[in-house]
């Protein structure tokens, strides 16, 4: 977990800070806020468990979020809960890249499994040249699937070299 350090306008640094006329302090630190003392409306940043807590009228600390989990493998999944819900929130891939050569075609087609769930995306192909190549038809298997057909522009000669297909949403 990273730790949070603030710094005011004259540059130096610190674990809290005032904020405003009314004195509303933002704070941080490891362990349980209770014991600290701040005036209603203050902010005070759990960094051991990623959680956000709000000072109270009654002189209590209330949590307001905590951040259960975060992942990234494919897709960036954040996880995190107050007082009244539990929420997750992904973010997930917008474009599939693949690369290919004329091994990967079969009798001048290529299917390209992009798992992007969508039904109608937009598709490129670049040659080994870098330049942008129209395919005789692009076929949609399914919501994560598409079958690029070069039967025409391969009639007389093979692929060479490295080519691409940029699937997106």
């Amino acid at each position: 977990m990273t730790a949070l350090i603030y710094t005011n306008h004259a540059g130096t640094t610190n674990e809290s800070f005032t904020i405003g006329k009314r004195g509303i302090k933002l704070l941080q630190s490891s362990g349980d806020p209770s014991g600290v003392s701040a005036p209603a409306g203050s902010l005070y940043v759990r960094k051991d468990t990623a959680s956000l807590y709000q000072m109270g009228g009654s002189n209590n600390w209330n949590s307001i979020l905590t951040i259960n989990s975060v992942t990234t493998d494919s897709t960036l999944s954040l996880t995190y809960s107050n007082n009244n819900s539990s929420v997750q929130i992904g973010v997930v891939p917008t474009s599939y890249l693949a690369s290919f050569t004329n091994e990967n075609l079969v009798a001048n087609t290529l299917t390209v499994t992009h798992d992007l769930n969508q039904n109608f995306p937009m598709v490129q192909v670049w040659n080994n040249e870098n330049s942008v190549m129209q395919p005789d038809s692009i076929t949609a298997i399914d919501a994560n699937a598409v079958v690029i057909d070069f039967t025409t522009a391969l009639s007389s000669s093979i692929l060479t070299g490295n080519w691409h297909a940029r699937i997106s949403v």
